[in-house]
């Protein structure tokens, strides 16, 4: 777990110096030209990575598989981890991710999380569970909590820390950020929201005892 640790780290180092070439703005999960990838959020870190073996979690067996939405022309990486989408934006939105300053408690939101082999190189709460993020068959599809019903975190000021998943929603405070069906405070600001909405509780209890 401890270089899996040490992956995630880095890749925020990177994630961050990206942003310090880009305005303080975070990258896109994937970014497009005429229809076809032009290179994914990881492609796009890579002038700021030693290798690219740290986007593989040793510990997970599907770490030798690409993740979608990749240039061809770019040495293709593993999916093992996933940034936020609520702070690093999908293609098929128009709006620019925000920028750095724009979450407003770093320590305590999540950046990235460790994920599964799936259609997406980003978590999205709303992936395959009716839109709400209640189901836990979103988080089981497209994310990973190997390390005995944990994961790494990596948290926006860049420090990573090992959690249960339920720990993301303790005391009442939400770390992910806005989920559908929650009042929409616009997209900019989706980050920023820190109330649990219902149901979310019992998918990542059920997303942990998988591992468990």
């Amino acid at each position: 777990m401890s270089s899996c640790s040490s992956n995630a780290k880095q890749l925020g180092l990177a994630l961050m110096q990206y942003t310090q070439d880009y305005d303080e703005t975070w990258p896109r999960a994937w970014f497009e030209n005429a229809g076809a990838s032009t290179g994914s959020w990881g492609q796009v870190c890579l002038p700021y990575i030693k290798s690219s073996d740290i986007f593989k979690c040793p510990s997970n067996p599907e770490r030798n598989s690409n993740a979608p939405y990749q240039a061809a022309n770019m040495p293709l990486l593993s999916n093992c981890y996933k940034p936020n989408n609520r702070l690093i934006y999908d293609i098929w939105t128009g709006e620019q991710p925000p920028t750095i300053a724009a979450t407003k408690a770093p320590a305590s939101k999540v950046l990235m999380l460790e994920g599964r082999q799936s259609g997406v190189p980003a978590f999205f709460y709303d992936w395959r569970d009716g839109g709400t993020g209640t189901n836990v068959n979103g988080w089981r599809n497209e994310m990973w909590a190997g390390h005995m019903g944990m994961w790494n975190a990596l948290y926006v000021d860049g420090h990573v820390k090992a959690m249960k998943p339920m720990g993301h929603i303790a005391n009442g405070y939400n770390q992910f950020g806005w989920f559908p069906g929650m009042p929409d405070p616009g997209r900019a600001q989706w980050i920023n929201v820190d109330v649990v909405p219902p149901g979310v509780d019992t998918a990542l209890a059920l997303m942990t005892a998988l591992y468990e």
